[in-house]
C-alpha cells in the first residue's frame, strides 16, 4: 500500500548515493533517468556524485558520458565537476 508519498530530490540523490557506494553505477545512472521520467530535475550535486565515484573507480569515459548528459540536459556543472575530470 502506497501512503502518497513521492520521492523529492534529497530522496533521489541518497539512493544515487548509496548506488555509487556499492559501485552500482549502472542503478545510479537509472535513478538520474528515472528522475527526468517522473519530471524531476536532478541538480549538480546528482550528477557530480556519480561522475566523481565512476572517476574514482577508473571509469573516465563513463563519467565523462555522464557529464555530457549533464550538460545537455541543461544542469550547469560546477567547480566540483570540472575538478574531479581534471
Amino acid at each position: 500500500a502506497t501512503v502518497g508519498l513521492a520521492p523529492n530530490l534529497q530522496t533521489y540523490n541518497v539512493l544515487i548515493k548509496m548506488a555509487c557506494k556499492k559501485k552500482q553505477f549502472e542503478k545510479a545512472k537509472d535513478l538520474l533517468d528515472w528522475m527526468w521520467k517522473e519530471g524531476l530535475k536532478p541538480d549538480v550535486y546528482s550528477y557530480s556524485t556519480v561522475i566523481n565515484d565512476l572517476a574514482k573507480a577508473g571509469n573516465l569515459g563513463d563519467a565523462l558520458k555522464v557529464f555530457d548528459e549533464m550538460t545537455e540536459r541543461g544542469v550547469a556543472p560546477d567547480v566540483t565537476c570540472y575538478n574531479i575530470l581534471i
